[in-house]
């Protein structure tokens, strides 16, 4: 939102958050124009906005998602290698020793996890991408839609290959 002073900005995220949450409920757009007391055709502007804001969101996810997972796994690493350094050290009490291990074991556990999870990741990305080649695929059929009525002579012509 260039050019839009801070007030007006504060009030239109106001305003897309109300949507949002009233759309959830099941208002209608016509409801949310008597509601907030504007216009059609800003709560249509909104609501594209909003739906855009979800592309992106949905679409980043994925990447969001794969940063965490490699910022807990080398988190991880580390407190294992610091664990494992510390466990080198002869000079340890046996109860200081115990604490250390069951840490340890939780570590593990843990970056087993992370482990696992990573073909669920995998499958997210996977799926994301799937999602974006059918959306674009689904645009390319109603452009081709909207096209041929114009023009009928395109759907007598051999594809090209």
């Amino acid at each position: 939102m260039r050019g839009v002073s801070e007030s007006r900005r504060e009030k239109i995220e106001f305003r897309r958050g109300f949507i949002i949450e009233q759309m959830a409920k099941g208002v209608t757009p016509m409801t949310l124009t008597k509601q907030l007391g504007v216009s059609r055709a800003t709560i249509t502007t909104d609501i594209q906005a909003l739906r855009k804001q979800v592309t992106n969101d949905i679409r980043d996810f994925p990447k969001q998602v794969s940063y965490q997972h490699k910022l807990l796994e080398s988190n991880a690493n580390q407190a294992i290698a610091r664990l494992w350094s510390i466990l080198d050290n002869a000079d340890l009490d046996p109860k200081t020793t115990c604490n250390v291990l069951a840490t340890l074991a939780t570590y593990l556990a843990l970056k087993r996890d992370l482990l696992e999870d990573t073909a669920a990741i995998s499958e997210i990305l996977e799926t994301v991408i799937e999602a974006e080649a059918n959306e674009k695929y689904r645009q390319q059929e109603q452009e081709q839609q909207r096209i041929n009525p114009l023009y009928p002579e395109l759907d007598k012509r051999e594809p090209v290959f």
